[in-house]
């Protein structure tokens, strides 16, 4: 079950996110509970957070934000998040496809991501789901010391 996540479901969101075998390819470095907090209900107010839910329990995570002004038929999607031992059963699938159809619903016509370039099963995902490189960013992202590049990618809903 998806649903939109709300500050109750802090907690679970701060469990996925900083899940060791996750984290390495989103935008945060390991960071205090009370400050990630901050950020999270900051995040809450501008953006749309979602959760796959199974028995209760939060295993994947999906986020969009709507551009502004002469960017507004845009949504940039981070983060997408499934736990490793959920991976390969189709959440991140279904994830993205609710964010489109929530987004088309809102008259969206382009989505836009960016991907550690060593991310290669989630590049493979959204390419499988329709979304096509449109740039490189070059050491966009700095990774256990080290500079990585992001691919851009996007998909023109219809």
């Amino acid at each position: 079950m998806i649903k939109k996540l709300t500050k109750n479901d802090f907690d679970l969101y701060y469990s996925i996110y900083f899940d060791e075998r996750i984290n390495p390819f989103l935008m945060f470095d390991k960071t205090a509970k009370n400050k990630f907090k901050k950020d999270y209900l900051k995040t809450l107010k501008i953006a749309n957070l979602y959760g796959f839910f199974i028995k209760g329990k939060l295993v994947g995570v999906v986020g969009f934000r709507i551009g502004k002004g002469r960017s507004s038929h845009t949504a940039y999607i981070a983060p997408l998040a499934v736990l490793p031992e959920y991976q390969k059963k189709g959440i991140a699938t279904k994830l993205m496809k609710f964010v489109e159809k929530k987004c088309k619903a809102k008259g969206i016509k382009k989505l836009w991501l960016d991907v550690v370039k060593t991310a290669k099963p989630a590049y493979r995902l959204y390419k499988k789901l329709g979304y096509k490189k449109e740039g490189t960013q070059k050491a966009q992202v700095k990774i256990h010391g080290k500079y990585l590049d992001c691919i851009l990618m996007a998909k023109f809903l219809r």
